[in-house]
Order: structure tokens, then sequence, then C-alpha cells
């Protein structure tokens, strides 16, 4: 028997918050990590990325033995942001060429564990996003021109492929064959960096589908790409909130933005509002990157983040997490003259970063804000992490699972800094997720949330 899954109920969806948040037309359900109604208050980049369904699982309880979805890509952007320009007037590549050229992957977890992951069939080879992002020059990486030339190639295949056809890879098929027999728990996990319409997702072999009703603890996450997974994240179930949360065993809703963690008041108020139990805000790289704050503002409207976050979450616990390595902007800010050579408006480096976000939170903590925490970004992401790191910036994807490993356990360890107790396992210097039918020695699953992670015993 072939049963549907309903994609306009939120009840089937993990990583969404419970205000409205599917965009539903005749395509489809598109998942938005942002509640619809206020969508069109967000400004037009960050609404592109929160269109992008980081940490947003299908999940659900089934003796189904044929999972099979059916998407289009998004590229139309939202009715109700129509109010404000989409896409974002400094688009690399126009969205309706997404589907020639990006790989969007998909992760397909049977009780907890990784049983497949299958991406689309792109007809441009070899440029997808992370492509973009893989330097063509030796380290150390001292400037990003090299993205733009390597859009500039991307362009160039994109205008080969007559534009009649490129409606025939708007939709695509994504089928996971032979699931074991029985009634087990699936998450299908969506992609990082992709946004689509979910259009039909049909279980065969299937007597019955149960929503599954999770009371874990919620964590809240927010930040930029890091925190996202792009561009380089193994697969979806792979970014770090995700691997931290399934290490932990508690729920997560992933807000990293790529290139727009500017401290929104509008990510503010809805974080504020999130039935979380603890909260972790990875904050400073997207500043640098974008210089859109300097020394005068940074610290100043990091506080007024957190402070408006308090207003409706008084005593959660947060994580301030300062920035991880990020090669020559360690000790590179911005400067730009304003005027009569002599004033110059300063956008701090990381390493001015770290030092004030540290202090604000020492501020803070000085006033009675006991369960206001700092990690710092460097104790995430050391040496093994930052030799990996293709461009200087991002880590790689075995990089990404070892930082969501390393958080899981500072913030739900014997001694975590927001949920004691919670993080199941010990784990390897190397932190690193494996398929569950590669053979390791001393290997120990984690609690079913969704995330495909093996942890070695030392």
């Amino acid at each position: 028997m072939t049963r549907t899954v309903d994609l306009t109920n939120p009840s089937f969806y993990q990583g969404l918050l419970s205000e409205p948040c599917l965009d539903i037309n005749a395509d489809g359900a598109l998942p938005v990590r942002f509640p619809l109604a206020n969508a069109n208050l967000a400004h037009p980049e960050l609404m592109e990325q929160l269109m992008q369904p980081s940490g947003v699982s299908l999940s659900f309880n089934t003796d189904a033995r044929v999972c099979r979805l059916r998407y289009r890509w998004a590229t139309e952007g939202l009715a109700c942001c129509s109010k404000r320009d989409f896409p974002p007037a400094g688009a690399v590549m126009p969205p309706a060429t997404k589907p020639l050229w990006d790989v969007a992957s998909f992760d397909l977890l049977v009780d907890g564990v990784l049983f497949d992951r299958q991406t689309n069939d792109p007809p441009i080879k070899g440029q997808s996003g992370d492509d973009m992002f893989m330097p063509t020059m030796q380290k150390p990486i001292n400037d990003f021109s090299y993205v733009f030339q390597n859009y500039g190639a991307l362009h160039e295949k994109v205008n080969a492929i007559p534009q009649e056809r490129w409606g025939h890879y708007a939709a695509g098929e994504i089928v996971f064959k032979q699931l074991p027999a029985g009634y087990k728990r699936l998450d299908l996990y969506l992609p990082e960096k992709s946004s689509l319409r979910l259009c039909s997702l049909n279980l065969e072999g299937a007597a019955g589908i149960n929503a599954i009703d999770d009371s874990r603890p919620l964590l809240v996450t927010y930040g930029s790409s890091i925190t996202q997974g792009m561009p380089f994240a193994n697969g979806p179930s792979s970014v770090w909130p995700v691997v931290a949360a399934r290490a932990a065993d508690v729920r997560v809703v992933n807000l990293g933005v790529g290139g727009q963690c500017h401290f929104d008041q509008v990510m503010a108020r809805l974080i504020s509002k999130a039935p979380a139990a603890c909260f972790a805000f990875e904050l400073g790289i997207n500043v640098h990157n974008m210089c859109s704050m300097n020394m005068r503002t940074f610290a100043e409207a990091a506080m007024g983040f957190i402070l408006t976050v308090r207003d409706g979450h008084p005593k959660t616990p947060i994580c301030v997490i300062s920035p991880i390595w990020g090669g020559f902007r360690e000790e590179q800010g911005w400067d730009t003259d304003i005027g009569f050579g002599a004033f110059k408006a300063k956008c701090p480096s990381l390493t001015e970063m770290r030092e004030l976000l540290k202090k604000l939170v020492e501020l803070l903590r000085s006033r009675g804000d006991e369960n206001l925490h700092l990690v710092d970004g460097l104790n995430l992401a050391d040496e093994d992490v930052r030799m990996s790191m293709p461009d200087d910036l991002h880590p790689d994807g075995n990089g990404y699972e070892k930082i969501g490993i390393r958080f899981a356990e500072l913030a739900f360890g014997p001694k975590g800094l927001l949920i004691p107790g919670r993080f199941q396992s010990q784990v390897g210097k190397n932190g690193n997720s494996r398929n569950r039918n590669e053979q390791q020695e001393h290997e120990v699953a984690m609690p079913a949330v969704g995330v495909p992670c093996f942890c070695t015993l030392q």
C-alpha cells in the first residue's frame, strides 16, 4: 500500500518554529525558518537564507519500505515578501539557474542512523555552491576574489544551456529504497543551502504513518554560514547544530543564516518568543566580512540582541560563541574614511571581536545574568579544524561535525553550560560522524534525533 504524507501539516516537520512557517501554493509546501506573517519585515538577503531549510526534517514513524520525495526548486520567492525586493539585488547568479549547477543533498535517517544520502543531478558538474568557495590559489587565503572568478566561469557554462531547457531541471525526485522492515522512525533532512518546494512524499509498503510528538528540550541556534552549514557540510544532517543536538538528545531549531548574522532585531524578537530550553549564538564573522559594524557599535548591537532575547527568556541559558579561527581576519579589521582624513570608522578584527564579546558577557553576568555564558570559538575549532578549512573561513564537512561534538560536550556534558548531563557519549578527538555501514571498533550509536553520528570510545 502507498500512503501519502500531508506536506501541509506542520506536525510532520522538525526544526521549524511553532508559528506558520510553510509557504503553500499549487506546487507544494516551502518550509521557511521564519514566520510568514512577518516575512516582509526581514531584509531580502536574510529572507533568502531563511528559505533554505538548514536543520529541518520531515520526521515520522512508519513501516514503509520505499520513501519517494518529489520537489521543485523554489526560485520565485515568497508572495508575502512582495513589498521588498526579491531576489536580493546583489545575487551573483539568477535563482532560476540554480537547478542547472547547484547540488542539493538529502539525508534519510532510520532510527537515528544515516541510511542513505542522495543528491540531485544538475547538468553542470563540479560547480556547485561548494565548488564556488573552493580556492584556486595557495594558502594563506587573503581575499575572496577567486569566488567571483569561479562564478564567472559558471556564467559561461550556464549561458551555454538554452533558457528553454532550464525548466527541465527545475523539478526532481529523490527515492530511498529497501528500507528496513517494521515500524521505525524516519528523519528525512532537507538540503541545508537550497530552497525547495516539496510537492509530494509517498511511502510505499506502508500500513501507517504517525507524526512524532517530541517533548525533549529545544535548543535554538543563531549564527552565520558556519551555523547554517555552508558551503562544505557533508550533508544536511551534519551541520554542527544538528550534530550537537543529537549528541545531547535535544531538539534543535537552526537559525544559521549565511552572510546575514548582523544581529537583526527581527531575529532577536523571533528568538525571544521561541519555546526554547537553551540558546547558542555564534556571533561576529559576518559583521567582519560585510564590515557592517565598527568598534563603537559591535558590542552594543550584540548586547541589544541578547537583551531583546532576555525580554522573553529572562533565565534561559544562553551560550555566546565568539568567532572561530578565520585566517587573515584574525588581525585585520577594516578602516573607512568618514571625512577630513583624520576620522575613520574601524570594523574590529576577529581577535578584537572575541575580546569585546568576552567583556560584554562579563558585564552582563556582573549585573546578575548568571545563565549567560561565553564559548571561545578558538576552543571549538582548534588546529585540526583550522588545517582542514578549504578557504580559511569555513570548516570542511568533518570540521563541522567536530565542532558539533565539541559544542555538545561543552554545553551538555557533565558540567555543561546549557543543560548539564545530556551529552550521551565520550568521543574520540576527531569527533567524526560515520555511515552506519562502516565497520569501526568500539562504536556506540547516539540517541535517534536525526543525525548520522557515531562516536569512537577511547
